[in-house]
């Protein structure tokens, strides 16, 4: 077995184990004579004697070694896309408030009705596509989103954007489990 991999507790648990008489299944890495390691898959199995000692000792092994490297290599790759997720869901998420703000920033010097409500239109479009970036970010499942949730949302932030307090619009939604794939949650 290698040495150091495996702490000494896990032999200790090994021994305890069989010792008892009961099955002992786990993966232990090995070293080769040459240094190089290798996974098995190990279960030992006790046999006892009429008073229900281990007496001797059954071991099936079965290398593991191409299972880990690929476990070990999805793991790797599962790591690498989560850091950039992450980056990508940071650099959206910030260029989507900047452009909503140069639209606001904008929108501060135009005096004509029709061309301000287009760019509080599309300033509010903006942020309904930040809200779909957010939900999605957060869904487990990347090719769909949870609709309901993002309805709830997207009322609370209508509420805020034109300043409608509690008092003035009652909203009652009866959605439940909708999810949409995203294409027609982005038209929506």
């Amino acid at each position: 077995m290698q040495q150091g991999y495996h702490p000494k507790s896990f032999f200790k648990q090994l021994w305890s184990t069989i010792s008892s008489g009961n099955i002992w299944p786990a993966q232990v890495k090995n070293n080769t004579k040459n240094g190089e390691y290798y996974w098995v898959d190990t279960t030992i199995v006790p046999f006892l004697n009429d008073s229900g000692q281990a007496f001797q000792y059954l071991a099936i092994r079965i290398d593991i070694t191409e299972r880990k490297q690929a476990e070990a290599l999805i793991q790797s790759s599962l790591n690498e896309k989560e850091v950039l997720l992450k980056e990508i869901h940071h650099r959206v998420k910030n260029n989507l408030q900047v452009i909503s703000s140069l639209l606001d920033l904008q929108s501060q010097y135009i005096e004509y009705p029709e061309l301000l409500s287009q760019f509080e239109d599309s300033q509010t479009r903006i942020q309904s596509m930040a809200l779909i970036h957010e939900n999605l970010y957060q869904s487990n499942d990347l090719s769909y989103i949870n609709f309901d949730e993002y309805v709830e949302n997207l009322i609370a932030h209508l509420f805020l954007s034109y300043d409608l307090g509690i008092n003035q619009i009652e909203s009652k939604l009866k959605i439940t489990n909708i999810c949409l794939n995203l294409d027609p949650a982005i038209v929506a």
